[in-house]
């Protein structure tokens, strides 16, 4: 019997990407923030636009993005929970990371990934996570779940990561943390 390959995103899930690219906002543009609440990927509550403000994570400011942002809250221990039930069970489970970066800057998620020992035996980086041979994907993009659905994978595998801005989405799956998937993957 093979493993059950479960894919498990990086930024939203493992790493706070917004509150780091938060952080730089206000510090290079503090007059521009409009609310501390970020509701999305396009940060509507920044007075920029989004391919101006898209710059600082994709030019001006990667490394220290990709490699100092902090982790999501428990993200260590709820990784290191997983696995360790992973370990045991009598199905075998290998996590994979799949993750959406500029192919430029993936160094940047790499380093950040062995700096915190998450250390995945593959790291799939690409836009189109629903082409990765993967069973399972814990994702927090509402885009990357309408995408797992239009290319007709299995709706319940995929793994939605709550967060504020995808509380619209329809996921029949959707975890606060990561330890949560233990319930799913063992139905």
């Amino acid at each position: 019997m093979g493993k059950v390959r479960v894919g498990i995103d990086v930024d939203g899930v493992l790493r706070d990407f917004d509150s780091k690219v938060m952080e730089i906002v206000k510090r290079e543009f503090p007059d521009k923030v409009t609310s501390d609440i970020v509701h999305g990927w396009d940060f509507p509550n920044v007075n920029i636009d989004i391919k101006e403000l898209s710059k600082l994570w994709r030019e001006t400011h990667c490394d220290e993005i990709y490699r100092e942002a902090a982790l999501m809250p428990g993200a260590i221990q709820e990784f290191k929970e997983l696995r360790d039930w992973a370990r045991y069970s009598p199905t075998r489970y290998q996590f994979v990371c799949v993750t959406a970066q500029m192919p430029y800057n993936a160094n940047h998620t790499l380093y950040w990934l062995g700096k915190h020992n998450f250390n995945f035996m593959e790291v799939f980086i690409t836009n189109n996570k629903h082409t990765v041979d993967i069973d399972y994907l814990i994702d927090d993009s509402p885009k990357n779940y309408d995408k797992w659905i239009k290319n007709e994978r299995e709706e319940t595998s995929f793994i939605l990561f709550d967060r504020p801005y995808n509380q619209e989405c329809k996921a029949s799956n959707r975890i606060i943390k990561l330890s949560d998937a233990i319930s799913i993957l063992e139905n």
